[in-house]
């Protein structure tokens, strides 16, 4: 069997544009559906929900298109971060003019929509100024030979997929809630010797007292940043002479979505170039690093011992604990409370690009508790936070698995046996 046109197993059709006066109608017969809408929680396969309506006769008075349930539906104009989101429709709706959508017709919907998955439009696009797609392309693109009872295992293969994907970030996210708030609670009221959260100020008063951060617990400080570490640096402020291969140098664009050092991303320098850097920046295990320019200001990430050596470009500063004063997780853990966060805010210097200065970043407040309850914060920490790490961990790996699928499946290249 010949390879299939999309043109030749679904109806393709553009979405429908109508006169603002008629948008946002919260509640009606159909959703409205734009490319926005695609990103509401709700809407993470299929897509139900929208921010606009329309009743029957307004779809009747205008001849806007009905797509019916499990039509694909994607951006047709715009980035490639736009172009290659995709939807299965969960109810009937409408969909406005910067859309397209795939009704299948001789074609399993949930394999069509796993199909498109995997199909990087921004290489179909038609050339203008605004990369775009039009029906008579996407009616060329050409699925695998597939009987429709193959077509069925295979979505159903994926979908189990994407459903330990879904249950797996649902965690994470209930995690990162929960780490959310036990933040707020672990810097304003700590962890007393019991390893309980003090009651709060409300409840126990004579617990606490008055700062320039509010209510803390009695034992606390308030100290400078640049008082509680041995050492705030970073590299003299000179373009680096970059090399194809050597010595990872890390910039806050190398920082991933875990506030972790993607390496992989790093560009390098030679030797030399690096014990330059060194003599001011010779990083070790349990320093910080804290990033200083950018739209990544603000993030920070503890150095341990099975990263590579590295060097710093001046965007990013290290930070040393004075072990005497602060313990080094705690203090990776308070830079990245509200409160800290707030301090960055007010102090950005934001002509053009964000920048914090080296004074500015010394002078920043910590609240200080004595040692022994940093630690008991820390564990409870570190201890959702490898939680939270086990399963992303986790995700990336179905990520990976899938990622395989899809290309020994979609393509042909491994059959599935089919029950009779």
């Amino acid at each position: 069997m010949s390879e299939i046109r999309l043109k030749d197993c679904c109806r393709i059709k553009g979405g429908s544009g109508f006169p603002e006066v008629y948008q946002g109608q919260t509640t009606g017969d159909y959703p409205f559906a734009k490319v926005s809408d695609m990103n509401l929680p709700e809407n993470s396969k299929f897509l139900k929900v929208a921010n606009n309506y329309v009743n029957k006769d307004l779809v009747s008075r205008l001849g806007l298109t009905v797509f019916p349930e499990n039509t694909v539906v994607f951006a047709k104009v715009g980035a490639a971060v736009y172009l290659n989101k995709r939807r299965l429709l969960g109810v009937e709706a409408i969909v406005d003019n910067n859309m397209m959508g795939l009704t299948p017709d001789g074609v399993d919907p949930e394999f069509l929509y796993q199909f498109l998955l995997a199909v990087d439009f921004a290489y179909h696009v038609q050339p203008g100024v605004l990369p775009s797609l039009n029906q008579q392309i996407v009616g060329e693109i050409t699925l695998p030979p597939l009987e429709i009872l193959e077509q069925r295992k295979i979505a159903k293969i994926l979908s189990t997929v994407d459903n330990l994907i879904e249950k797996t970030q649902a965690l994470i996210d209930k995690y990162q809630s929960i780490k959310q708030g036990m933040m707020h609670d672990l810097f304003t009221r700590g962890v007393d010797e019991r390893g309980q959260l003090r009651p709060n100020y409300e409840v126990a008063p004579h617990l606490y007292k008055g700062s320039e951060l509010g209510w803390i617990p009695k034992e606390w400080e308030v100290e400078l940043l640049g008082d509680i570490t041995l050492k705030i640096a970073d590299r003299d402020h000179y373009t680096p002479i970059y090399s194809e291969f050597g010595i990872p140098i890390v910039s806050p664009k190398d920082f991933n979505e875990h506030d972790e050092i993607d390496f992989s991303n790093c560009q390098y320098i030679g030797s030399v170039e690096h014990a330059r850097n060194r003599k001011k920046t010779d990083i070790v295990t349990d320093d910080l690093i804290f990033t200083r320019i950018g739209a990544r200001l603000g993030k920070s990430c503890i150095v341990t011992s099975d990263m590579p050596e590295f060097s710093l470009l001046h965007s990013a500063v290290m930070i040393r604990s004075d072990l005497s004063r602060a313990l080094p997780r705690f203090l990776l853990h308070t830079l990245k409370t509200s409160y800290f966060q707030s301090q960055i805010g007010k102090e950005i210097q934001s002509i053009g690009v964000p920048d914090l200065g080296m004074d500015k970043i010394k002078s920043f407040k910590i609240l200080t508790p004595q040692k022994d309850e940093q630690l008991r914060i820390v564990e409870k920490l570190d201890s959702l936070a490898s939680k939270i790490r086990a399963e992303s961990t986790y995700k990336s790996k179905l990520l990976n698995e899938k990622s395989g699928l899809m290309q020994d499946l979609l393509t042909g290249k491994v059959r599935v046996k089919v029950d009779a």
